[in-house]
């Protein structure tokens, strides 16, 4: 009873198989086929292997690709025009029509056959899908099928029977391709699986490449991982195959899942779009705009919080080593008690040395008094050309009355007319008019003119 299910299990297998594999297309049928050593001046061409005839498996029935006698090596191929899912191969060897045993030479011309995938006609940078290595001329069958899951452009067959390397009992001199037919069974339409091959490849598959029964992704786009490539990278990788590492992104965010950007800058000591690259020498902290103070040995500070690792150069102290030693202290971290100095020489916070030379912040100071000298200067000098210019200008209006004064008096002295008498005084009584103040000769020709008007009458 238990053999009897045991059988039912496998036929039903057997079908289901047979039902998967029936269900894909020969993606080969037609397509360009290529050989390495053509047989001469017969019609057994590449592209006999993948006409769709394989009744007559002889080489006078013109339905098998035969290729030429006494070659070390083999290579046939066919290119299905671009790269396709593929499910499985189905091989029709050579028989000559006759009975298929260790008594048939052809079996001999195959064992130890290859099967590439590659996208390339290059074998070695391909897919190895299939290498004999167990059949014997009684054991390989001349119809055989592969199952190969693979993604490639190229289906290679090779073979190979080089000099000086010892090959098993039974196996050829020379290497041959002598194939009737090589179908491939997959997919016609690129980004597609299933038995019909109506399923599409999840987007995020890498050039919506999936395995063919199950919709898996090969490989995933940049930033994406999982079986369908369905999760965006995480716990600080970023990339193709999220194989790459996240900088150190602010507050030690996640970089982006695709191209390891930090959204919002770096944290502190860290620059560049990625955050990897540590603050150049002499700067740290946020963005890196923070200036080192003088360590030891003017070695570089920490790049996160600026601190001296191993202590100040002479003359400074603090954890940043920006502050200068204070009056009487010289040296490392300002440790050394300078000697009596004259109130004039101050001790050098270097050396400890008495000196005459000031300090920086007293040249600072120095500067910004003659600045201010020199605003003051520069306000004195137009507060004194204003006080010029104003008593200038009266002084000229003062001269210009004595003029006209005494002008009238002079001319008041003369006999005059009787009807004159009036306008002279008047005259005398009006205020200078004003387009005489331009200047003291103006009021004086004016002046005469009215004087001339009143001798004249």
């Amino acid at each position: 009873m238990d053999g009897s299910i045991k059988l039912l299990y496998c036929l039903v297998g057997l079908i289901l198989r047979e039902k998967i594999i029936s269900a894909y297309e020969n993606i080969a049928l037609n397509k360009n086929a290529w050989e390495q050593y053509p047989y001469n001046g017969r019609p057994w061409g590449a592209d006999k292997a993948v006409d769709g005839r394989f009744s007559d498996r002889s080489a006078s029935g013109g339905q098998c690709t035969i290729s030429g006698n006494k070659k070390i090596n083999a290579t046939w191929r066919v290119d299905l025009g671009r790269v396709l899912g593929i499910h499985h191969l189905t091989i029709y060897l050579r028989t000559d029509n006759l009975p298929w045993d260790s008594s048939n030479d052809h079996a001999a011309r195959f064992l130890g056959f290859s099967v590439y995938i590659s996208n390339t006609t290059n074998k070695d940078r391909g897919f190895l899908c299939y290498k004999d290595i167990n059949f014997t001329r009684a054991t390989i069958p001349n119809i055989t099928t592969i199952e190969c899951l693979k993604h490639g452009r190229y289906v290679i067959y090779y073979n190979e029977r080089f000099p000086g390397v010892t090959y098993p009992v039974g196996y050829s001199k020379y290497a041959f391709n002598e194939l009737c037919e090589f179908q491939v069974y997959g997919c016609p339409t690129a980004g597609f699986y299933g038995e019909n091959c109506t399923l599409p490849c999840p987007q995020n598959c890498q050039e919506r490449h999936c395995n063919i029964v199950d919709g898996t992704c090969l490989g995933c786009v940049s930033g994406y991982k999982g079986p369908r490539c369905e999760k965006q990278c995480d716990g600080g990788m970023f990339g193709l195959n999220c194989a790459q590492s996240c900088g150190v992104c602010l507050e030690n965010e996640h970089c982006h899942y695709v191209n390891g950007t930090c959204l919002n800058g770096c944290d502190k000591g860290y620059q560049g779009i990625n955050c990897t690259k540590v603050c150049d020498s002499g700067a740290f902290g946020l963005n890196c705009n923070q200036s080192c103070g003088v360590c030891f040995g003017k070695e570089q500070c920490d790049y996160v919080n600026g601190t001296c690792l191993n202590g100040c150069d002479k003359g400074y102290q603090g954890d940043t080593c920006k502050q200068e030693c204070p009056d009487g202290r010289y040296g490392y971290n300002c440790q050394e008690i300078c000697s009596t100095c004259t109130a004039i020489r101050r001790c050098d916070a270097i050396l400890g040395q008495c000196s005459a030379i000031r300090r920086s912040s007293d040249s600072d100071t120095n500067k910004s008094l003659l600045f201010l000298y020199g605003v003051l200067s520069s306000l004195c000098l137009n507060v004194g050309l204003n006080i010029c210019l104003i008593f200038w200008t009266c002084r000229n209006k003062c001269r210009g009355r004595k003029r006209q004064e005494k002008r009238i008096t002079q001319l008041s002295s003369e006999p005059l007319k009787p009807h004159t008498e009036k306008r002279i005084t008047q005259l005398s009584s009006e205020p200078l008019k004003p387009h005489t103040e331009k200047n003291a000769d103006d009021e004086e020709s004016v002046l005469y003119e009215d004087m001339d008007l009143i001798y004249d009458n």
